[in-house]
């Protein structure tokens, strides 16, 4: 299991609601002679939607939220007994990002969150920006059956950005959540995740 993407309170992300379905949509609705109407909002897709659907990715994996002793984590799940690497990717809309304070102001990081390092802002504008890139630690799990295996990397990637058509150029932006990390061990290992931001963008 690797962290999902919640705010520091574990709070998971909200979707907009769709008012028209945009081009993509209405090439797969003629395809599939949907009507228009089938499409229309709430369209975007939330957290559990997305990461609790079962879905099978590469090497035969089938994704899922669980509910651990650290708060929620994305988990991967196989029945295979030879172990592939897990490659997943996807993209998500949200009703809204706080680019400048991302930490303290409810968007998506790489949940669990803990010990935060301490913040430090500058002014930017109306707004602020972080002075430098905050860290934290957060967590991975990993199966007893992994146990004496060689290490395991891990690479986990979040970037979030506001939505350019709604932001004058000088405030458009994104932050990055990664973590990277090699680890042998199970259960629960404590990892250390890095934010930062590009601004403007």
């Amino acid at each position: 299991m690797v962290p999902i993407p919640a705010s520091k309170e574990g709070k998971f992300f909200t979707p907009p609601v769709q008012k028209d379905i945009g081009f993509s949509q209405k090439l797969t609705h003629k395809v599939f002679n949907w009507s228009d109407q089938s499409g229309r909002g709430p369209y975007f897709e939330n957290a559990t939607k997305i990461f609790d659907n079962q879905r099978e990715i590469i090497g035969n994996w089938i994704t899922f939220i669980a509910e651990t002793d650290k708060g929620y984590m994305l988990g991967f799940r196989t029945n295979e007994t030879r172990l592939e690497d897990i490659d997943y990717s996807t993209s998500f809309v949200a009703n809204y990002f706080d680019i400048f304070d991302p930490i303290n102001n409810g968007s998506s990081m790489l949940f669990p969150v803990e010990n935060v390092s301490n913040i430090f802002s500058i002014p930017y504008g109306k707004y602020t920006k972080y002075a430098s890139n905050p860290t934290y630690d957060t967590y991975i799990y990993l199966s007893d059956n992994l146990k004496g295996e060689e290490n395991v990397s891990f690479f986990v990637y979040l970037s979030a950005n506001n939505d350019p058509t709604e932001w004058p150029e000088k405030y458009r932006g994104q932050y990055n959540n990664l973590l990277a990390a090699k680890v042998n061990d199970t259960g629960y290992v404590k990892v250390m995740a890095i934010l930062g931001q590009e601004v403007p963008f």
